[in-house]
C-alpha cells in the first residue's frame, strides 16, 4: 500500500504515488539549480512543468495514478542537467577541429526538420494558421505555397468551408512544446530553456527599440518647438 497525493503541474491536476513524487521533486530541484544562472529561471522550469505534464497525458492520461515509472520515463525524455553538461563539454572539444568539420556540424543541426505533429501556427497566420502550420508539417520553408494551394482549390469549386473545418480540427500551437513538435525539433530541457531566453530577449529588443524611439521623438518635438520659439 502506497500513499498517493494530489498535485498541480503546469495547470494539469494529477493523482501521483509519494515515491514517484520525491523522484519528481529531486528532479525539478536539480533543474532549479541548473537554471538558476539563467535570466528567467521561473518561466523555463514553468514550460519543463508543461512538457512534463503533456508527457504523463499522453502516456498515463489524467485519471491514471503515477508511477515511478511514468516519472523516470518522462525525465528520460526531457533529460537531465548531467546530460546537457556533457553536451557542453562536447562542443567545447569541436574547438580544437577545423572549421569545415564544426560548418557541417551546425549545418546539420539547424536543418529544416519535418514536424511530427500538425499545429497551426500562431506565429505566422494570415488567418487561422492552417496553411502556416501544414507547411511546417510537410516540411516545406514558405508557407506561401500551402496558401496558393487553398486559393486554387477554391477557385476550382472546393468550399472555403474546409479551411475552416481544419482550423477547428487542427489545434493551435500554444506551448514551447507545441511549437517544437511541430517543427520535428527535440522537446528537452535545454531546448525549452534556449526558446524561453530567445522570446525574453526578442521582448527586450523591442521594448529597448520603442524606448529608443520614445526617447528621439520626444528630442524632435523639442527641437521644433525651439525653432518655432526662434
Amino acid at each position: 500500500m502506497k500513499k498517493i497525493v494530489n498535485i498541480n503541474l503546469g495547470g494539469y491536476p494529477f493523482t501521483i504515488d509519494v515515491d514517484a513524487y520525491e523522484k519528481m521533486e529531486s528532479y525539478f530541484s536539480s533543474l532549479e539549480k541548473y537554471f538558476s544562472n539563467y535570466e528567467n529561471p521561473h518561466e523555463i522550469i514553468f514550460d519543463i512543468e508543461i512538457r512534463m505534464a503533456e508527457l504523463f497525458k499522453e502516456n498515463a492520461g489524467t485519471n491514471a495514478i503515477l508511477s515511478n515509472q511514468d516519472v523516470e520515463e518522462a525525465i528520460k525524455v526531457l533529460g537531465t542537467p548531467e546530460d546537457f553538461s556533457k553536451e557542453d563539454l562536447e562542443e567545447n572539444d569541436m574547438e580544437t577541429e577545423n572549421l569545415n568539420d564544426k560548418t557541417r556540424y551546425y549545418k546539420r543541426r539547424s536543418e529544416y526538420r519535418v514536424g511530427k505533429k500538425i499545429f497551426r501556427d500562431p506565429e505566422n497566420k494570415i488567418i487561422g494558421g492552417v496553411c502556416s502550420g501544414l507547411a511546417t508539417y510537410f516540411g516545406i520553408p514558405d508557407p506561401i505555397w500551402i496558401r496558393l494551394l487553398f486559393v486554387v482549390l477554391v477557385i476550382s469549386g472546393i468550399s472555403p468551408v474546409v479551411y475552416i473545418i481544419l482550423m477547428l480540427v487542427i489545434p493551435k500551437a500554444v506551448t514551447e512544446a507545441d511549437r517544437k513538435e511541430m517543427r520535428g525539433e527535440p522537446i528537452d530541457i535545454d531546448t525549452i530553456a534556449k526558446s524561453i531566453e530567445d522570446e525574453i530577449g526578442n521582448i527586450t529588443d523591442q521594448f529597448q527599440d520603442f524606448a529608443s524611439s520614445f526617447k528621439n521623438r520626444r528630442k524632435d518635438r523639442r527641437a521644433n518647438r525651439r525653432r518655432r520659439r526662434r
